[in-house]
């Protein structure tokens, strides 16, 4: 993860939070008596001012992830891109255009006043913020690509098709108009052939006891998510998408916190299960997030998990196969065609319940999150 700072952040943070701070220079960002030394210009100044927006060290170095200091840097999350830079001028952080491939440097999400086509952003390699990022899906698909050994010409069948989500049998056993792999997804499951890549929402309690004791050989590749994030994201799939809802985001957080769904259950009961298993050689845990903050990694840590290698051109060409632009436009896992419009790949941004969510809920969320976390080593 990274850490946004702005003047309302709490900055007690690790070294290794700053944002825009390349990895060599991370040692210098630690805390000596409540102080920051200027990497160059060797001013000490309060440790608070990190990344307040305002330019305390003649040579940038206090404000790595704001425009502040007009001679400063701002290194990208993401920097195993060939196609993008590494390292920006401080001016471009949070200009409204996404310079690095990960957007870490559009953190503020600006939206410009103006808003050129697609085709023209494509034409130029530059796009606007907010920047792209991607969803559940987008893991699907990389990890199906991953499986396959990047068999893209496969991967124009429907992605539900090639990985099946288990539980939707159970919610599509007597509609007609949805495919197969959705109305009888047990069954349809059985006839692929092996390896298979199968996707479930669903408590751990409902997987088959093999895999949860590891005496299949089946590997479980586990992706958590911010939980208001999660909630958001559920709530406007099943109000706008399925049509199943109909009621208040305040109504739906408090029951998304009550963990009262007969499917999914208590959402910390549901991620740290398999959290504290995360060691265990057929589990690996991700994190929504750090697919955002550094997605090159994530590739890396499934395709060495599934005993895969991968080129450096094969790497680029998966980045370039997952970017969000081609992944919404592309009809085999964008779901436009099964929910007759558009919607179901959102903007998926990090932190986006801050858009929408109240400062009540927010704070009924913060102190769910604290009770449900204490005497646990889990990292938000």
């Amino acid at each position: 993860m990274f850490v946004q700072l702005t003047k309302e952040v709490n900055r007690n943070v690790q070294p290794n939070l700053i944002l825009g701070v390349h990895d060599l220079q991370r040692q210098f960002y630690t805390q000596i008596d409540g102080q920051f030394t200027c990497i160059i210009s060797m001013e000490k100044i309060d440790f608070n001012l990190i990344n307040d927006n305002y330019c305390d060290c003649m040579d940038g170095s206090d404000e790595p992830g704001t425009n502040a200091c007009a001679n400063g840097q701002f290194f990208c999350t993401e920097q195993n891109h060939k196609a993008y830079p590494n390292v920006i001028p401080s001016s471009k952080v949070n200009d409204g255009i996404c310079d690095c491939c990960d957007g870490s440097d559009e953190w503020l999400q600006k939206v410009l006043p103006y808003k050129l086509s697609d085709d023209t952003q494509d034409q130029l390699r530059k796009y606007q913020s907010p920047c792209s990022y991607r969803c559940t899906t987008w893991a699907q698909e990389m990890i199906w690509l991953i499986v396959n050994n990047l068999n893209y010409e496969g991967a124009k069948v429907f992605v539900d098709e090639r990985f099946p989500i288990l539980e939707l049998c159970g919610f599509y056993s007597n509609v007609k108009s949805v495919p197969e792999c959705h109305r009888n997804s047990i069954e349809f499951a059985k006839q692929l052939k092996d390896p298979r890549c199968l996707k479930t929402h669903l408590k751990h309690e409902y997987l088959p006891e093999e895999i949860l004791n590891q005496t299949e050989k089946a590997k479980v590749i586990y992706i958590a998510r911010n939980p208001k994030d999660t909630c958001l994201s559920t709530y406007h799939y099943y109000k706008n998408m399925l049509n199943i809802i109909d009621c208040s985001l305040e109504e739906f957080c408090d029951y998304f916190i009550s963990g009262t769904n007969p499917y999914t259950g208590d959402y910390w009961n549901h991620v740290l299960y398999f959290w504290q298993r995360r060691n265990q050689p057929n589990v690996l845990f991700i994190k929504y997030e750090d697919m955002k903050c550094n997605l090159i990694n994530v590739i890396r840590k499934v395709a060495t998990f599934l005993q895969k290698s991968l080129t450096e051109d094969e790497e680029t060409n998966l980045l370039n196969w997952l970017d969000f632009k081609s992944m919404k436009n592309n009809s085999a896992v964008n779901h436009d065609a099964l929910y007759q419009k558009s919607g179901f790949m959102r903007s998926g941004q990090t932190d986006e319940h801050k858009k929408e969510m109240s400062e009540e809920i927010i704070k009924k969320f913060d102190s769910w999150i604290e009770n449900s976390l204490k005497n646990t080593d889990y990292e938000m």
